[in-house]
């Protein structure tokens, strides 16, 4: 089987990054999710949208000091964070969080989860109590991994780290 680490960037050229709670088991549990739509994507193409980096990583540390954005990767861990690179810099680049980062990937998966994008018509700090509510007691619901996650072998092509 051919790699398809070629298709994705290196951390300081990612354009699209989702970064998440590596020890989190609901995030975990999210991001199995979303590679399972990845791999089914991937069969029909050899591009994919986005690159996934726990906020532990070594990534999320390198992009979020170069953007002066440690702010947002400072534990406990409260958001998925999505990075989206805009222009050919670091410091000129998107971070999007809590409900709005959530909502922005989803706009962009297959139908139906495509439909969630409607949730943005509900006023953004509806949503973002909602979603601090949910990671307030995440942990307590679905319990915390004793480290990060560590990609399979078939899942390596998806991570930047």
């Amino acid at each position: 089987m051919e790699s398809t680490r070629s298709t994705f960037q290196t951390s300081s050229e990612a354009r699209r990054v989702i970064f998440f709670d590596g020890e989190c088991n609901l995030c975990n549990q999210w991001v199995d999710f979303l590679l399972r739509l990845l791999k089914r994507r991937s069969k029909e193409s050899t591009h994919f949208s986005f690159q996934l980096a726990s906020l532990q990583g070594k990534t999320a540390q390198s992009i979020f000091a170069s953007a002066g954005r440690l702010d947002l990767i400072k534990p406990p861990y409260t958001s998925v964070v999505l990075y989206q690179r805009v222009a050919g810099t670091v410091s000129e680049s998107e971070f999007f969080t809590e409900s709005e980062a959530l909502l922005r990937i989803f706009s962009e998966l297959e139908f139906p989860w495509s439909l969630l994008r409607t949730f943005r018509m509900i006023p953004r700090f509806i949503r973002d109590s909602i979603y601090r509510w949910i990671a307030r007691y995440r942990i307590s619901w679905f319990g915390r991994r004793a480290t990060c996650r560590v990609p399979t072998l078939q899942e390596k092509a998806y991570f930047l780290d």
